[in-house]
């Protein structure tokens, strides 16, 4: 009898592991954006801003997991600009175990800089992910990052 109970303990253990939550993940060359002062000669910083420090936590049953996400936006002003509020677009994407994109959205973070041209803003969110029959969160990867220009994902990539 007791062998039999310590199996099913087992068992539910196993089933909880398989459910884990989706993995989450800033895509690469994503985690910054810089903002140039148009049209300056040379060019110059309005502002730059870096996304980081991802935590989640996720609840799943048959039908769906729902994840948990926070991460923290920091933004610098640039010394030729004395701009009081930025707004950054930025992205949270769900993929499947191939990497193909299941959904993507688009929200914008306002931050106020203070006197020292310092502004933070922790971004919290919930995003759904349906489940078919079968399929585990583990199954499913969350990116999140700055919704770049095609210019300011090249000057990332060429840092």
């Amino acid at each position: 009898m007791a062998a039999g109970l310590a199996l099913a303990g087992c068992q539910a253990l196993v089933e909880q592991q398989a459910r884990a939550c989706p993995s989450v993940a800033i895509l690469a060359d994503t985690d910054i954006v810089t903002i140039l002062v148009p049209n300056a000669d040379p060019p110059a910083v309005a502002a730059e801003a870096t996304l980081s420090r991802v935590n989640s936590e996720c609840q799943a049953n048959d039908a769906r997991v729902e994840v948990e996400l926070a991460f923290q936006i920091d933004a610098l002003r640039g010394a030729t600009t004395d701009a009081g509020v930025i707004e950054l677009p930025f992205f949270v994407a769900v993929t499947d175990g191939q990497g193909r994109v299941l959904g993507k959205d688009i929200f914008f973070s306002r931050l106020t800089f203070d006197e020292s041209g310092h502004a933070a803003q922790v971004e919290q969110l919930v995003e759904t992910i349906p489940l078919a029959d079968g399929e585990m969160p583990v199954g499913f990867q969350i990116i999140v990052g700055f919704q770049l220009t095609p210019e300011e994902l090249q000057y990332n990539q060429a840092r």
